[in-house]
């Protein structure tokens, strides 16, 4: 299980690989997220979250199956400022 600190004194863990809570610094829970799959009509949906330098990252895919086009990605920052704990 890995472990990162804000400034703020919060704590982000990775409970499994693409899963993450983010903890007050009291120790009560203030978000999570979860890499996953979803799909609804002809799309296939993708989030992938992960740490890469001192940031949590989503990368998010939006394929339609329909079609021969490539699928739409697009890049998120959640949270700055993460130093491994």
């Amino acid at each position: 299980m890995r472990r990162w600190t804000l400034n703020d004194g919060r704590l982000l863990v990775e409970d499994v690989e693409g899963s993450f809570r983010l903890e007050r610094a009291d120790g009560s829970l203030e978000r999570i997220w979860r890499s996953g799959l979803s799909s609804e009509r002809e799309h296939l949906y993708t989030s992938t979250y992960f740490v890469e330098d001192g940031e949590l990252r989503c990368r998010f895919e939006d394929d339609n199956y329909d079609s021969d086009a490539a699928p739409s990605v697009s890049l998120s920052v959640e949270l700055r400022g993460l130093r491994p704990a």
